[in-house]
């Protein structure tokens, strides 16, 4: 994994995935806990190039409900943020929707897996670009 820089780059929370913008999967954490998921991300170096990928804990154990998908249907795990602009923003991540764009990097879903976030199925079913939960 490849980081843009040392030091974490600005993030900025994303109005339109907290306003409930039609076609926009949402947050239900809190902007500061959206911003520590993006700092953790980087810390960890779950970033590659100009996209990472980051996941709730809450004492200890992932949060299943960091955002919800745009239909309200699914609780959604992971966040996907890009820095393709200064600052960087993010958003709850939907695998069911956007397939081939919300699919976390394999090399972010093996640290994921070495770290003891999730288990081998749950990076076999990333890996594959299939839903999953982390445990």
């Amino acid at each position: 994994m490849l980081r843009m820089s040392v030091t974490c780059p600005p993030y900025q929370p994303h109005p339109p995935h907290r306003d409930r913008s039609a076609g926009k999967s949402q947050w239900t954490i809190p902007e500061a806990a959206e911003t520590v998921v993006f700092e953790r991300a980087w810390d960890n170096g779950w970033v590659a190039g100009a996209v990472g990928w980051g996941i709730y804990a809450e004492d200890g154990e992932i949060a299943l409900d960091l955002g919800i998908s745009d239909d309200g249907e699914r609780s959604l795990w992971w966040a996907k943020f890009v820095g393709k602009t200064d600052p960087w923003h993010g958003y709850p991540a939907d695998l069911v929707r956007r397939q081939e764009h919300d699919a976390p990097a394999v090399s972010v879903a093996r640290a994921w897996h070495e770290a003891g976030h999730i288990d081998k199925v749950a990076l076999s079913r990333i890996i594959r670009k299939q839903p999953c939960r982390p445990s």
